[in-house]
């Protein structure tokens, strides 16, 4: 069996430095220089988005095989470049294609940019650093080969609550959850931040629609 294991971030709260100060460990000094050297202005969101916490808290390590979903403009990534290093290989991975005109608000211009997105990661990545990390990017439904079985971590980053979305329509959130299995390794680990819903919440809006998804909901999804 492989292992799962889940972090829930609160938005403007720190659960994950919570999470952490339970931990033993110190964080490894080679993530925070790779936080810590980062602009004033790429660091403005630190105070409410944890990255040493949460990443200690995945116990992601340099040299490791991370898959980071939805990595957008890279906030993330550009930690994660840095931290793992030269042995390293980072794979982004974007939602399946037909996702993108789901969004209400989606443009013809928006959904080409997002279709364009898999093939700029690596360039990207080595727009964050020049390590000699290895990157790759690619959606859910175009997993290569390489990746299948020999990933470490699979960091779902406010990634979740879209996929799950629109499940009940076209089946996006079975598929992500397929691929993010047949990635991991067999002591693989998946790591997710999503903003929390109280389990006290109607139904309505529940699915991810709004943003916010239930633990019970994000618990029941891995099992």
């Amino acid at each position: 069996m492989r292992r799962v294991a889940s972090c829930l971030a609160i938005a403007g709260l720190t659960l994950a430095g919570t999470i952490h100060s339970s931990l033993a460990a110190e964080p490894n000094p080679a993530l925070v220089q790779a936080v810590e050297s980062r602009s004033a202005e790429q660091r403005a969101r630190d105070g409410a988005r944890h990255p040493v916490e949460t990443l200690s808290f995945f116990q992601v390590e340099p040299g490791m095989t991370v898959a980071e979903a939805l990595p957008g403009e890279g906030w993330y990534t550009r930690v994660l470049a840095n931290y793992l290093g030269g042995d390293a290989t980072l794979y982004g991975v974007t939602y399946v294609d037909r996702m993108w005109p789901m969004f209400s608000f989606a443009t013809e211009e928006w959904i080409a940019d997002q279709l364009k997105a898999s093939s700029k990661f690596a360039g990207m990545v080595n727009g964050f650093t020049d390590n000699g990390i290895k990157a790759e990017g690619f959606s859910f439904s175009t997993i290569p080969e390489q990746a299948v079985g020999k990933v470490d971590r699979v960091l779902l980053i406010r990634a979740l609550h879209n996929l799950n979305r629109f499940e009940a329509t076209a089946g996006t959130l079975s598929q992500a959850m397929s691929g993010v299995r047949g990635m991991l390794k067999e002591a693989g680990m998946v790591g997710v931040v999503q903003h929390r819903l109280p389990e006290s919440a109607p139904a309505e809006g529940s699915d991810g629609s709004r943003g916010y998804l239930k633990q019970s909901d994000v618990i029941a999804i891995f099992k």
